[in-house]
């Protein structure tokens, strides 16, 4: 008979960035592939990287950009589109699941879905980069827009390149590493 497995967490794996794939053959070997996963939890339930994304970052920006009408007219009157780390990041358009390089591009395909769900839509002729303190669209980075519900971001918080209480900051301390183990009574407390 087969010992039944549960998920376990083990850790605050962070941000992984270009180390990316580094990472997961690292853990592939480690733990077996198939045998750990990343997942957010918020006040005390895991939610997988799509769900997180939408419940929880993308909710952030439409928050915010709701409540900064000033920036979102700002972002509609200038921008054609926006983009995070290359301008082939649009092809993404809506879907997050459309990815490519060695980091994942979050907040610009979020800001396109928020100024959709908003109504609105991007009627500038300049395609706006949001990545960097230094570029036009710095103030949409998710490293400064506020998490929307700060008491929801475990602590401590990590640090990095980012602001405290934002949402990337939110994105990078929520993060959660489980793996698999053969359940116990230990397993269920």
């Amino acid at each position: 008979m087969a010992a039944k497995l549960c998920w376990k967490p083990i850790g605050r794996p962070g941000f992984a960035g270009q180390k990316r794939d580094k990472l997961v053959a690292h853990w592939d070997e480690t733990y077996g592939q198939g045998n750990w996963k990343i997942m957010h939890e918020v006040q005390g339930q895991y939610y997988d990287w799509l769900d997180a994304l939408i419940q929880f970052y993308e909710q952030a920006y439409y928050v915010f950009l709701q409540q900064h009408e000033d920036i979102l007219n700002w972002l509609c009157s200038i921008a054609s589109d926006v983009y995070d780390s290359n301008v082939t990041n649009v092809h993404s358009g809506l879907d997050y699941n459309i990815q490519e390089g060695t980091s994942n591009h979050m907040q610009d395909i979020a800001i396109r879905r928020v100024v959709q769900r908003l109504g609105r839509k991007f009627e500038g002729s300049e395609l706006l980069q949001i990545r960097g303190w230094r570029s036009k669209g710095a103030r949409l980075s998710p490293g400064v827009v506020p998490f929307h519900e700060p008491t929801w971001i475990l602590q401590p918080e990590l640090q990095s390149w980012w602001k405290p209480h934002t949402v990337e900051s939110f994105w990078q301390s929520n993060k959660i590493m489980l793996v698999q183990q053969p359940f116990s009574q230990e397993n269920e407390a």
